[in-house]
């Protein structure tokens, strides 16, 4: 059972106990991601998440990490487009510890300078040789096609140009902006009753105050839908293999058709079961890598299918791909597939529940979709609930929409 309460300052929280397990795990989620980023601030919500654990007023990178390790326990954070996150895990003894240090972490980050020179340097290099991967390639210019001038179509790393250009001031100004406990979600699991746990973060989290005059948070601009036609991009490159990628915009978390595609996907493209992996794979040997991907977007999502493949057989497995995409939009999946395809999503969610840190996660993140505490006990139960014309219509107008296809081939 979640409990779920609001402390004065705006920040909800969201609390599991299970007095049986001695461990305590904790997930913060900002309502802010790279998706708030105008062109000129690409990559500074990054920027921002990598320098956290790099320094307060009161504690240096190196003393941060003493602090965590003492108590045996782990802490992160990282950007993502929607939203940004910080978690950790700790023996429930040393709970009260962890929160402060938190508190501390978003309250009272230092920027130090030689910290900066640092993290600014793993970022552009990363940002270098992102290159040097053929799938990057590919879903570099997949995204940018698709997103166009929308964040969404940028690595959330940002670009050498404004990376190079970010100072001090824009890691103070997005930090003012943005990290508020009014657009924030924390969810606890632990072995304290409710009324214990309430006063720890009564205690601890409600000093965080919401910086005046911080105005209301702004969502990027709508996404301009894709071309009315079908969009074909050849990259040349210095590979000696070849890559396809081809979808289109697909909806957004929070359509009705989401768990429909969910399924639909893992039928096509979840695993070694999975049509595209037992028709152009295994019977063909079309690919030696082959997939696709439905990510969960608040804006407006994307749905894809990638090969890697010898650019001698690229024609032979665009014309297969082409057969079967056709053959499941005149059909349809099977009954026994999207059997399948609920069992694996069903086994998949469950086994990510196992430990305590990914509990606060999937707490937090229903929240921040406006779902209720038992949402998560009610997923399995809409997933069974799926049928296979929700499957069938969902899939049917997804693959009558145009497509951007990309190929990387060899100079």
């Amino acid at each position: 059972m979640t409990e779920r309460w609001i402390l004065k300052n705006g920040l909800v929280v969201l609390y599991r106990r299970d007095a049986d397990m001695p461990l305590a795990a904790g997930t913060l989620l900002l309502r802010s991601g790279s998706r708030n980023e105008t062109l000129a601030e690409a990559g500074l919500c990054n920027y921002v998440f990598e320098m956290l654990l790099s320094g307060t007023r009161r504690k240096n990178a190196r003393q941060i990490a003493d602090v965590i390790e003492s108590m045996g326990g782990s802490f992160g954070a990282q950007a993502a487009e929607d939203y940004s996150e910080i978690d950790w895990l700790a023996p429930a003894v040393h709970a009260e510890r962890v929160l402060r240090l938190m508190a501390e972490i978003l309250t009272e980050p230092a920027w130090p300078a030689a910290e900066q020179t640092k993290q600014r340097r793993h970022i552009l290099l990363d940002l270098k040789t992102r290159s040097d991967v053929i799938f990057n390639v590919a879903y570099d210019a997949f995204r940018k096609h698709i997103y166009r001038s929308h964040p969404y179509g940028r690595p959330i790393d940002g670009t050498l140009e404004t990376v190079n250009a970010f100072t001090r001031q824009d890691l103070v100004r997005w930090h003012h902006k943005y990290f508020r406990p009014d657009q924030a979600i924390f969810a606890l699991a632990g072995p304290w009753t409710n009324a214990e746990a309430k006063k720890m973060m009564k205690k601890i989290m409600a000093s965080w105050k919401k910086p005046p005059h911080a105005g209301t948070l702004q969502a990027p601009s709508a996404i301009a839908p894709l071309v009315p036609t079908a969009l074909p991009v050849v990259i040349k490159a210095v590979f000696q293999q070849a890559y396809f990628m081809s979808g289109t915009f697909a909806p957004p978390m929070g359509a009705k058709e989401i768990l429909p595609l969910k399924l639909w996907n893992m039928i096509l493209g979840g695993g070694m079961s999975s049509r595209l992996f037992v028709k152009l794979r295994e019977e063909r040997g079309l690919a030696y890598e082959i997939s696709s991907f439905y990510p969960a977007r608040l804006d407006g999502s994307s749905w894809a299918v990638y090969m890697g493949l010898p650019a001698e057989r690229l024609p032979e497995a665009e014309y297969a791909l082409g057969l079967l995409l056709q053959d499941l939009a005149d059909k349809g999946p099977t009954a026994a597939e999207l059997k399948q395809a609920k069992q694996l999503l069903e086994g998949t969610y469950v086994m990510d529940h196992q430990t305590r840190r990914r509990q606060a996660w999937y707490a937090a993140w229903w929240e921040f979709l406006g779902r209720p505490p038992h949402y998560d006990r009610s997923y399995l139960e809409r997933i069974k609930a799926v049928t296979l014309k929700q499957v069938r219509d969902a899939s049917e107008h997804l693959l009558a929409q145009p497509r951007l296809t990309i190929k990387v081939v060899p100079r």
